[in-house]
């Protein structure tokens, strides 16, 4: 048993993390989970939005920083140029200094971009968010169209007021679905088209008030009834007025209050534990994540393979103990790596980078240690060196303080 740096509380290292360490011949973290996932958390913002100017160009943004920052903050357009030059930021690292405090100050000095979004079309109210067009007010939500007010979403067309939906289209105000179409105030459901109300269905057509049915249509309150009859209690229900909105509420809810739920929301897991686990194998203590294998301690995964204390990945493969990370492989003690990075320890905003420790904003860069160029024998050298002088001071292992969160 270990104490926790952080809360003091007793836990036990799992076996994952110690053979995720082993492999990445570092110490096991001295906080418990709960602590580290409190750290990852504060190195992201999903949803809150302010107004502000580049400190760059001088233009209005909006940004997921508030004006009031510390940092260096630049618009999109100025952050993304070929005119940036992250490497004009570069410091040698002092080893007789701890190492965050030097990645603190190169974090302050390097600008950082408004927002974390790419490939977008009309959709700058957004973060943590690739591929939208014409939507508005998106958190952690990519490749969604005429879509407002959304969060973990993605694949979605013509949606509102919606959380954890994927592939789905004219959905509003309704939680975790899968595959629907026309389905409104409704949670947990998949393949469903045309539903009201309805929770924890699958397969289901044409549904009010429904709980727990697979493969129905034309039901009301789990009661079967024939098309002219569903279409005419339909009409008295009169869900396209507020009033009959409000009062068809309070029905559900005491219906589905007396329903039996079923014990957790996975589908087609093996060997997993956790709860939202689609299409995924060997995961353990996992959460909305699908087509993931061999995680642990993951949350919000896709397509993503041997992950371990991580919040928040796509399509990655060898990534520990990082926040926001995207089509890239074996990336350590990050925070917002973009698609094509690789081999990245302790860095902040890595865009296609690759072979980087303790950088900010890098771009198309290899071979960098706090922003400053090197050659590969010198880059191994130099980061194998950084990473005895961490152990020093303890610090290799863990994540980046709170104190040094940009949120």
């Amino acid at each position: 048993m270990i104490t926790c740096k952080k809360c003091g509380k007793q836990f036990e290292v799992s076996q994952g993390h110690k053979e995720h360490c082993e492999k990445l011949k570092i110490p096991t973290s001295s906080h418990c989970l709960d602590c580290r996932r409190i750290q990852l958390m504060n190195f992201r913002n999903e949803r809150t939005f302010y107004s502000d100017t580049c400190k760059n160009c001088g233009n209005r943004m909006i940004s997921c920083f508030s004006s009031n920052s510390p940092f260096t903050i630049w618009c999109s357009e100025c952050w993304w140029s070929d005119k940036f030059d992250p490497l004009k930021y570069g410091k040698e690292f002092d080893f007789n200094r701890p190492f965050f405090d030097q990645f603190w100050e190169l974090m302050m000095t390097t600008p950082l971009g408004n927002l974390f979004i790419a490939s977008s079309e009309n959709s700058d109210y957004a973060n943590y968010s690739v591929g939208n067009k014409n939507s508005y007010m998106l958190g952690a939500s990519d490749y969604n169209e005429d879509s407002f007010y959304a969060d973990n979403s993605n694949y979605c067309r013509d949606a509102c007021d919606i959380s954890f939906v994927n592939k789905s289209e004219l959905i509003y105000q309704s939680v975790d679905l899968v595959d629907c179409y026309t389905c409104l105030y409704c949670r947990n459901l998949r393949n469903c088209n045309f539903c009201y109300f309805c929770a924890d269905c699958i397969g289901c057509t044409n549904c009010i008030g429904c709980v727990n049915l697979h493969n129905k249509q034309y039901c009301i309150f789990n009661k079967q009834y024939q098309r002219e009859e569903y279409a005419a209690a339909m009409k008295n229900f009169a869900l396209e007025t507020l009033s009959g909105v409000q009062k068809f509420v309070q029905e559900f809810s005491k219906f589905l209050s007396s329903q039996p739920r079923r014990f957790s929301h996975n589908i087609n897991p093996e060997n997993c534990v956790g709860d939202y686990i689609v299409n995924s194998r060997n995961c353990q203590n996992c959460f909305d994540i699908m087509e993931c294998e061999d995680c642990d301690n993951l949350i919000f995964g896709y397509k993503s393979r041997d992950c371990h204390n991580v919040y928040g990945t796509g399509t990655s493969e060898l990534i520990y103990f990082s926040a926001g990370i995207s089509e890239s492989y074996d990336t350590k003690f990050s925070c917002l790596v973009w698609p094509g990075s690789n081999d990245v320890w302790y860095s902040l905003c890595a865009r296609n980078a690759k072979h980087c420790f303790g950088c900010v904003s890098l771009r198309r860069n290899e071979y960098c240690i706090f922003n400053k160029q090197y050659s590969k024998e010198e880059y191994e050298k130099l980061s194998e060196k950084i990473k005895q002088h961490m152990i020093k001071t303890g610090e290799l292992g863990e994540y980046f303080p709170l104190k040094y969160a940009p949120w």
